[in-house]
């Protein structure tokens, strides 16, 4: 049970806390699985009391989780067995929940972030390219964090993870120029459907230090054993990073370089970055570049309005400016 509570993320693991401390013979809600509704109803109304301060928009992330992972064990979602009651509930309980705080939103990592911590880092250390690649590669893909650091090892988390099969050199690995990548599944896209996202980057010579190409050359030369299928982000015994470690380290390095940005560890709000930092960066340096279609295909986003309410600035001036392309009419027309 230890082995599997270490493998367990954040949320699953208050689940398991919750379980252990709440069963008893009048309200048993051990074993774990399968997962039954009078218990995730006693749980919701728990986490309010146990660290969780954002009300149910909060809440509704351990609900997910807990049940993502009673779904991936066999059972049944208790959701349906009684969706009268669950509904009536989910409906009325946000109402009377405690919200100390809301949620706070993660900031976007910019290229001066990572250019610090390239050049803090030493090449020839095995875990400085480990991580510097992946920081590399999720800013110039834009891929999401859980290709390359899952929540937990479940099955559920770990189907999206880059293997070193989804990567190609090109020209070649000898002296490559741009990386190639496909991923069979995101979070928008299901295996099953054979619906394959894609995408590349050049390499960086603006910044060789945090170039994608030059790291991830690296750290395949220095961790590619022949087996294609394994992950590429992986630890000695080929398990994947999880996402709370890898989030630590991030936090770790940031810290170290705050120096060099001018700043002091804590001026840094360190808890305000995470993986999803870099995506944010990423797209919103993208977003002045490209056209909104493009940013939203790049990004892999399931609608154009995800991009457009995350992404897209408009202001009276750049609407005016844009309007003014319609001039161009009268001047054909004359």
């Amino acid at each position: 049970m230890e082995t599997e509570y270490e493998d367990l993320d954040t949320y699953k693991r208050k689940y398991v806390i919750f379980a252990l401390t709440e069963h008893t013979d009048e309200h048993p809600i051990l074993p774990v699985y399968p997962v039954r509704l009078f218990a995730l109803i006693r749980y919701v109304w728990w986490l309010q009391f146990h660290g969780v301060k954002g009300g149910y928009s909060s809440i509704k992330n351990y609900v997910a989780a807990i049940m993502d992972a009673n779904s991936a064990a066999g059972h049944p979602d208790c959701r349906e067995e009684e969706p009268w009651t669950w509904r009536k509930f989910r409906h009325h309980v946000p109402k009377h929940l405690l919200v100390v705080s809301k949620p706070t939103k993660k900031l976007a990592l910019q290229a001066a972030h990572f250019k610090a911590i390239a050049l803090d880092a030493d090449l020839s250390n095995a875990t400085d390219i480990h991580d510097l690649s992946s920081y590399a590669v999720a800013w110039f893909s834009t891929i999401r964090v859980g290709h390359f650091a899952p929540k937990s090892r479940a099955a559920v988390h770990t189907q999206h993870l880059l293997r070193w099969l989804h990567v190609a050199f090109l020209p070649s690995v000898s002296d490559p120029v741009r990386v190639f990548i496909k991923i069979d599944s995101t979070k928008t896209r299901a295996g099953a459907k054979v619906d394959h996202w894609w995408t590349a980057f050049n390499r960086n010579d603006v910044c060789p230090a945090f170039c994608a190409v030059r790291l991830l050359l690296a750290h395949y030369h220095a961790t590619y054993r022949g087996d294609s299928n394994s992950f590429v982000w992986a630890g000695p015994d080929g398990s994947p990073q999880l996402r709370g470690a890898f989030t630590t380290r991030l936090r770790q390095r940031l810290a170290r370089v705050a120096p060099r940005l001018g700043l002091t560890a804590e001026q840094m709000n360190l808890s305000a970055y995470s993986g999803i930092s870099i995506r944010k960066g990423a797209l919103s340096a993208l977003a002045g570049e490209v056209a909104a279609p493009m940013l939203a295909m790049i990004a892999d986003h399931k609608s154009f309005e995800t991009t457009n309410k995350f992404y897209i600035t408009d202001t009276v001036e750049l609407r005016a400016s844009n309007a003014t392309a319609a001039t161009g009419a009268f001047a054909a027309s004359l």
